[in-house]
C-alpha cells in the first residue's frame, strides 16, 4: 500500500518494513520524515529493530509520525515505548 502511494504521488520516499530496518536503515540516505506504520510493534526498547529505528531518527534529525490501529495493547508501557522511539529527537 505505501509503495503505491509513493508511486501515485511521486514522493521522494523509501518504504522499509520494520523487519528489514536493522539491515536497511544504516545505508539509507537521510529522510526528513519517518512514518512508522503499525508502531505498536515497537514495544521492546531492548530490541534490535527498535534500536535501529531510533538511531536512524536521531542521526538524521528526522521528524517522526507514528501510526497504529492498536496503540494501547497491554499496559501504558506499550505506548510509552512507542513514544520513546522518538524521544531522542528533542534532545
Amino acid at each position: 500500500m505505501w509503495n503505491d502511494y509513493v508511486h501515485q504521488y511521486r514522493l521522494a520516499a523509501k518504504v522499509i518494513s520494520i523487519s528489514a530496518a536493522m539491515n536497511e536503515l544504516p545505508n539509507t540516505p537521510r529522510y526528513r520524515v519517518v512514518l512508522i506504520d503499525e508502531s505498536q510493534n515497537l514495544r521492546n526498547r531492548e530490541g534490535h529493530r527498535y534500536r535501529a529505528i531510533q538511531e536512524y531518527i536521531k542521526k538524521n534529525g528526522s521528524k517522526c509520525i507514528l501510526l497504529s490501529g492498536t496503540p494501547y495493547n497491554k499496559t501504558y508501557l506499550d505506548l510509552s515505548s512507542q513514544l520513546a522511539t522518538v524521544r531522542a529527537i528533542g534532545r
